[in-house]
């Protein structure tokens, strides 16, 4: 669904341009084992706690391990509940959008 919206729905501000991809892939940080980075990192809201920094912080690693070619990729962070904090480093970050079930369901 997010690879869809990402791909078809989202406002060019949002990606940063036209996705090049859209699409999972698998990175190496820093251990022997493999970690699948499937577009965003995302929440369910069956009790789950809400996304944070620390979500944040994963996604800028994953960004630094893809290298030169992601230097400037937007990070996308889907969910249904995000600490204000996150909130607010989207407000004053340009690579950072966070879509919540609103903006997912109507666009941007």
């Amino acid at each position: 669904m997010v690879g869809e919206w990402t791909t078809h729905i989202a406002d060019a501000t949002t990606t940063g341009g036209a996705p090049e991809h859209v699409g999972s892939t698998v990175l190496l940080q820093g251990s022997p084992d493999a970690q699948e980075i499937d577009v965003v990192v995302a929440s369910d809201d069956h009790g789950a706690a809400p996304l944070t920094m620390h979500h944040v912080r994963r996604l800028e690693t994953a960004r630094r391990t893809v290298g030169e070619r992601a230097r400037h990729a937007k990070l996308l962070l889907f969910g249904t509940h995000f600490e204000q904090n996150v909130r607010e480093a989207a407000t004053g970050r340009s690579d950072l959008e966070v879509i919540d079930l609103d903006r997912l369901y109507n666009g941007q």
